[in-house]
């Protein structure tokens, strides 16, 4: 500590710690590190590491200012210096401009969100160019404005042919072994038809469901080959999952089989139209769900109101954070809404095991 000539008192910390505190602050907005970085040469050096922590090309602009750091930075720069973790795209990113972007920097990648509001778009369509094999965070949101839209795009592009007959293309569809590693997983669609790009997922959870034990839940003895462990593994490492009442197909099968699985968010419009067993029902009341869902899920679902969460909220990596720690907070808190309607004003429903070992958000 010392006095320098105006009378004020300086304090010289030692570099560990200097380093630690200016971390801390380059992490909590892109605009602190941006500004952290110029400030001076060893602010930059401990702040570069977190300035391409978070890419986002949601919007013309931003994406043409990552694009700009690709071509100004060496090609081994996101494998030995800026690890990218986390990415969000729009459907305004051309694909081959995507491809050259995660091909550069999604090594090791831990969360990727996608977001569409072009009906002939997929948000699925560049997962198979992820090259990560940490991937922990999933968030697919397909929300075109008209859904009439989308049915007719869907037809065009092929989609419902593989929802009757069960052939997937590869493309447009969640690759199993990326979501092996997933732990959490939003996908959201209000349209009138149920997720094209779960295809080739829908026919590895049908496979894991037929032949898993319904006493213990898991797979039997002789299901010991390896391309169906592989198939189980799909749904293992699953623990948090959101998803609209349009699929509750999905979540029940799933919960089944996904031995992990502690936290289920259901998001919900009023009035939409829900698939279950192949057959539309209006579920006006949704006092009929935990009845429904009470088999399969026990007590960790919670309903929640879509339209007071924003699309935006959901694909935003630091808003994800919240919205994940606002489903634990009312699930471990006995509400199976988050308008404050409780299980213990319910009839006993069938519980599922504890909720313990939760995976970290990240």
């Amino acid at each position: 500590m010392e006095d320098n000539s105006s009378g004020s008192i300086v304090v010289d910390l030692p570099n560990e710690i200097l380093s630690y505190i200016v971390g801390l602050a380059a992490q909590a907005t892109l605009k602190n590190c941006y500004n952290l970085c110029l400030a001076s040469h060893a602010f930059k050096i401990w702040s570069e590491q977190f300035l391409y922590d978070r890419v986002d090309c949601m919007t013309h602009k931003s994406t043409a200012s990552f694009c700009g750091v690709l071509l100004r930075k060496p090609p081994n720069f996101f494998l030995r210096e800026g690890h990218v973790k986390s990415i969000s795209f729009a459907e305004i990113v051309p694909l081959p401009l995507a491809r050259s972007m995660l091909t550069r920097c999604s090594a090791r990648l831990l969360s990727y969100s996608a977001l569409s509001i072009d009906p002939e778009i997929h948000p699925a369509r560049n997962l198979d160019f992820v090259k990560s094999p940490f991937i922990r965070r999933l968030c697919l949101i397909w929300s075109p404005g008209n859904s009439g839209h989308m049915q007719n795009a869907l037809q065009g592009q092929g989609a419902v042919r593989w929802l009757l007959t069960g052939r997937a293309s590869p493309y447009n569809c969640i690759p199993p072994p990326l979501f092996s590693t997933v732990t959490h997983f939003i996908g959201y669609t209000p349209g009138t038809v149920s997720f094209p790009y779960m295809n080739l997922l829908w026919g590895c959870l049908e496979e894991a469901v037929e032949h898993y034990d319904k006493v213990t839940g898991n797979p039997p003895v002789h299901y010991n080959t390896l391309s169906r462990r592989r198939v189980w593994q799909s749904f293992q490492s699953l623990t948090h999952l959101a998803m609209s009442t349009r699929n509750l197909n999905f979540v029940m099968e799933l919960a089944k089989v996904a031995g992990s699985l502690k936290f289920i968010a259901l998001l919900h419009h009023e009035g939409l139209k829900v698939l279950v067993g192949h057959t539309n029902e209006q579920w006006e009341d949704i006092k009929t769900y935990p009845k429904l869902l009470g088999p399969s899920c026990g007590r960790r679902f919670v309903i929640m109101d879509k339209r007071k969460i924003g699309n935006l909220d959901l694909v935003d990596s630091g808003e994800q954070r919240l919205f994940w720690e606002r489903v634990e907070e009312l699930i471990l808190q006995g509400f199976w809404t988050d308008s404050g309607d409780r299980w213990d004003e319910l009839e006993v429903v069938e519980d599922v095991s504890g909720l313990n070992g939760l995976a970290p958000l990240y």
